[in-house]
């Protein structure tokens, strides 16, 4: 079993246990600090990917800093995730988590790379598309990477749609290539 597949089952077993004990949304907000902890620190990543940390020194560290601070569910699953060896795989888990949420609440977040900037209309044309497209509430991200030269790439969890000038321009030349 790959990381991210192990990752998605533990998400769905933190968001049913959420769910059944009437905490999802403390639990979310759990994880979105702990994820933006990781995000920030070097060492907090180090502390939950290093595999010569002993167990009781890693449980009594995740004690000390969580507890009161986080659900029970969350410190808990914190603890069971040490006990599994799995806390290297955590900001997966929680990227999981919060897709999973979102799919309970019909949400879905996208990112949208323009070669220039869009403006607020055009971000809003796209979102209504994929609204029809995807039968949810679109949540969009938008980033300007000039290198796709014109047009736009739009990710939707795992998936890429390409309407960039530089791919169809990779396109034509593989193409031109095999022809």
């Amino acid at each position: 079993m790959t990381s991210s597949h192990a990752a998605k089952r533990y998400a769905r077993a933190l968001f049913s246990l959420s769910q059944e004990k009437e905490v999802l949304v403390a639990v979310t907000e759990d994880l979105e600090s702990l994820r933006k902890l990781l995000d920030e620190s070097d060492d907090f990543q180090a502390f939950l990917d290093h595999p010569l940390i002993p167990p009781t020194q890693r449980r009594a560290a995740i004690n000390a800093l969580f507890q009161g601070r986080v659900t029970a569910l969350t410190l808990g699953f914190m603890l069971f995730l040490e006990e599994k060896r799995r806390l290297d795989i955590f900001r997966q888990i929680a990227d999981a988590f919060e897709t999973t949420v979102n799919r309970h609440r019909a949400r879905v977040n996208v990112a949208i790379t323009a070669a220039a900037p869009l403006e607020e209309d055009q971000v809003a044309a796209i979102c209504a598309q994929l609204r029809v497209r995807t039968g949810m509430d679109v949540q969009a991200e938008v980033q300007v990477n000039p290198d796709l030269i014109g047009g736009f790439r739009i990710k939707i969890e795992d998936e890429i749609i390409d309407f960039s000038l530089m791919t169809q321009l990779q396109n034509l030349k593989q193409k031109l290539i095999t022809a």
